[in-house]
């Protein structure tokens, strides 16, 4: 029996930065495409080239293609890459509807693949990424980028998620910021306790307490005439967008103008994004060639609009 499930997929720019630059120097454009011909070459020796630690499990990219050999009438220059997580831990049991539950044991090279696929273009360098809870995040799969790229002493790869343009120039426009929400994940990660950005600032003053995650909230309180410094707010949420795989949550409360009410604006929730409700089969896994095609329909019907909030 068929079920629907709606997929959701975001885009991004594929970024670098040096380690020597200036804070003040734009993160470049990273072609993937290098990054492609390199993990190409480590596939055709073995998966155990590609095979990469994630926390207590491991990930690989799992399969390269261009899309127009999996699906014909398909002439713009797409790749799909399809990662996966090897799950080996917390495994379901294997249950018949007359038989006792019985658990799943998985022989000695086996796991349970968590897939997650995306598709690259490199005219305008975006990359596409499905989400699944259960397998990488945008920040899993940057940190498997460099893994596998091998250069984090000499320069970073990360992903920018590409934002509807008018929330930051509506933010920008506001007379009055009256609060402020930062949720910071991963907060030991001291890659970042070196800026001297408002970032690092707060990272390196926080640091000694050795959390996890931390949630700093910021309000006027009951003083409705004044509200947080502006430039503060902006230099915050350039900050933020640029560090997605540590800032997870960025919540301004502001007012348009003296007459108006509070409104709260999500800065992640405000990600480019589409859904692709999927047909699928009871008992079978998602096939990554087939959501491949369905991402790329959705893609070309977004690109000119993706492109027109990248120039902002």
């Amino acid at each position: 029996m068929a079920y629907r499930k709606e997929i959701k997929c975001e885009y991004y720019r594929v970024n670098f930065r040096k380690r020597n630059w200036s804070e003040s120097t734009r993160d470049g454009l990273f072609d993937l495409r290098k990054w492609i011909a390199k993990a190409n070459k480590k596939l055709k020796n073995s998966f155990k080239k590609v095979k990469r630690n994630h926390y207590d499990e491991f990930v690989r990219i799992d399969k390269i293609d261009l899309l127009n050999n999996i699906s014909e009438g398909i002439d713009k220059k797409i790749y799909v890459l399809n990662f996966v997580k090897m799950r080996e831990k917390n495994l379901p049991s294997k249950v018949k509807e007359e038989e006792i539950a019985q658990p799943l044991v998985l022989e000695k090279d086996e796991s349970i693949g968590e897939h997650v696929t995306a598709l690259y273009d490199p005219e305008y360098n975006i990359l596409m990424v499905q989400r699944n809870a259960h397998s990488l995040t945008p920040t899993g799969i940057s940190n498997y980028l460099n893994e596998l790229w091998g250069k984090k002493d000499k320069e970073t790869i990360h992903l920018t998620p590409i934002f509807y343009k008018e929330i930051f120039e509506k933010i920008k426009k506001a007379q009055t910021y009256r609060s402020l929400t930062l949720r910071l994940t991963d907060f030991s990660n001291t890659e970042y306790q070196n800026g001297n950005n408002i970032l690092g600032k707060m990272v390196k003053n926080f640091g000694g307490f050795e959390a996890v995650n931390v949630e700093i909230n910021l309000t006027m309180g009951h003083n409705f005439k004044r509200g947080l410094n502006k430039n503060h707010i902006h230099n915050t949420l350039a900050v933020a967008e640029a560090n997605e795989d540590v800032v997870k949550k960025t919540v301004v409360g502001m007012k348009e103008s003296e007459d108006t009410n509070v409104e709260h604006l999500d800065l992640f929730e405000e990600k480019i994004h589409d859904i692709i409700p999927m047909k699928l089969e009871r008992k079978e896994s998602i096939d990554f060639k087939e959501l491949s095609v369905f991402m790329y329909n959705k893609y070309e019907n977004r690109v000119d609009e993706i492109l027109e909030n990248m120039q902002r």
